[in-house]
């Protein structure tokens, strides 16, 4: 295998560092906008929380971050459920989830 040039290194950790400072973000606005009862949880809210994490999930390895990419993976392997359920997700179950979201972004070092 050929090791990378220092250039494509250090354009690598830009890049990584700035997948790190948007996944922050990005879950900060996820968790803030998703409601703390499952009862008040729309369709849409889950399905945006869906497609964020199947995105984090990918991202998370390709840049280095397998923890949080299992763990965002898990999560979104869980809303997936939900949504093809079309069922009332439990309030101690949305509880649990939402803990967990909430905890992802102490994974890339906030």
């Amino acid at each position: 295998m050929v090791e990378p040039s220092a250039e494509a290194q250090a354009q690598l950790l830009v890049l990584r560092q700035r997948f790190l400072e948007r996944s922050k973000a990005e879950l900060a606005q996820l968790v803030v906008l998703l409601p703390d009862q499952a009862v008040l949880v729309t369709r849409l809210q889950l399905a945006e929380a869906h497609a964020g994490l199947h995105k984090l999930a990918g991202s998370g390895g390709i840049f280095g971050c397998a923890e949080l990419s299992a763990r965002a993976r898990a999560l979104e392997l869980r809303a997936q459920s939900w949504l093809e359920a079309s069922a009332a997700v439990s309030d101690p179950e949305w509880r649990t989830w939402r803990e967990e979201l909430s905890a992802l972004p102490r994974l890339l070092g906030a």
